[in-house]
């Protein structure tokens, strides 16, 4: 079936139109052109395509029995007299006391008003359901609840849902963040996440950064140089990272980068609140940081 006028091509599949591909489209006698373009507008208003052809299939016959408009339109006639009931209660179309019944559309202008006017208030309506939705959310959030380990690993895909967890994770520490990370990749992730890094160390967070020594031909870039200088930034230099890079928040979740080849936004990442785990990374990060320490005094 094709929706004259329009050219789009639906395919009937049990009680159900599958729209095809675009084909053509054509004016009609009265110079009145309906376009595939024009449906759209209708189906963003809150029509289906259908019901979109059947009320401008009317607008342009200026009225039309229910036989008249199946026809036009090429749709069943039980299906043509369901889609007038729904377009009647829309007040898009009225009845015409006639034999045979006809129906004639209202303007296309103030159609088109109500509509709009009707998907205005959905969206408000949506908007106050989201707003409680959150209040709502911030209201269980704020209660205490009892500390379980459900989730406690979650792998991360690689890019933007990676970058907004670690940033979330940063802007939520109270206390501490550590991270080892080889110099190159270090340097990608501090400038990544340097603006909430630097917020972080000014409500007092201890950050601790365990890296390569630069050498003379790959200095520190300018956002790491900056959170040097940060009284709440400290960093110690190893000779040599195999690879190794993870960053702990306040000792009770972590980020391990999977793929040791990539930069800090570009390997996937598992988090993990695993209290057993982070023990052990801890431990493994206070060692070597202690080391480092020691032999820097020495």
């Amino acid at each position: 079936m094709v929706l004259p006028l329009t050219g789009i091509k639906f395919k009937k599949l049990g009680n159900n139109y599958i729209k095809q591909p675009f084909r053509w489209e054509r004016g009609d006698k009265k110079g009145l052109t309906i376009q595939q373009e024009d449906i759209q507008t209708f189906i963003k208003l809150g029509l289906t395509a259908l019901q979109a052809n059947v009320y401008l299939t009317i607008v342009k016959a200026g009225k039309a029995t229910a036989k008249k408009i199946s026809e036009n339109t090429q749709i069943d006639r039980a299906d043509t007299y369901r889609i007038i009931i729904k377009l009647q209660d829309l007040g898009l179309i009225k009845k015409i006391v006639s034999t045979p019944t006809a129906f004639t559309a209202t303007p296309l202008q103030d159609a088109l008003q109500m509509l709009l006017e009707h998907k205005i208030h959905e969206i408000d309506e949506i908007k106050a359901e989201t707003k409680k939705l959150l209040e709502k959310r911030r209201e269980y959030d704020a209660q205490p609840h009892e500390e379980t380990e459900v989730n406690q690993f979650i792998l991360l895909p690689s890019k933007e849902p990676l970058i907004q967890s670690t940033k979330k994770a940063i802007r939520k520490a109270q206390k501490t963040i550590d991270v080892f990370s080889p110099l190159t990749i270090a340097q990608k992730g501090i400038a990544t996440y340097a603006e909430d890094l630097s917020e972080a160390g000014q409500r007092g967070v201890v950050i601790r950064v365990i890296v390569e020594k630069p050498s003379e031909s790959t200095p520190s870039p300018k956002a790491m140089q900056t959170l040097f200088e940060n009284q709440s930034f400290k960093h110690l230099f190893v000779p040599k990272n195999t690879g190794q890079r993870f960053i702990i928040i306040d000792k009770k979740e972590a980020f391990f980068a999977i793929d040791p080849n990539h930069n800090a936004t570009e390997s996937p990442a598992l988090w993990t609140g695993n209290s057993a785990l982070l023990v052990t990374i801890m431990d493994y990060f206070e060692t070597i940081w202690n080391l480092t320490a020691n032999q820097k005094n020495a």
